[in-house]
């Protein structure tokens, strides 16, 4: 898996079989955040933080150029994100 930070606040992850190791990713992500305790600059404790997922995958999006992808992703990142909390959109 390669990674990095694609914008403020968005990590983009290039993984084999995305689509498969996605579902996996997503529910030990939502799970280890859950069971987590994050602290605000402040020292407060943070009362929710959700995430959302927007995956492309390559053959199976039918999209072979890797910018294309990439906007397919983020198209999808905004999708969830529109529709509620700790989704993900493929």
């Amino acid at each position: 898996m390669t990674s990095f930070r694609f914008k403020l606040g968005i990590l983009l992850a290039i993984i084999a079989g995305a689509l498969v190791v996605s579902q996996v990713v997503y529910r030990n992500t939502i799970t280890a955040m859950h069971d987590a305790v994050f602290l605000l600059p402040s020292g407060e404790p943070a009362n929710k933080i959700t995430a959302n997922f927007g995956i492309a995958s390559f053959p199976d999006d039918g999209i072979g150029k890797f910018k294309a992808l990439l906007k397919k992703a983020d198209e999808r990142l905004y999708l969830a994100k529109s529709s509620g909390r700790n989704r993900v959109v493929c």
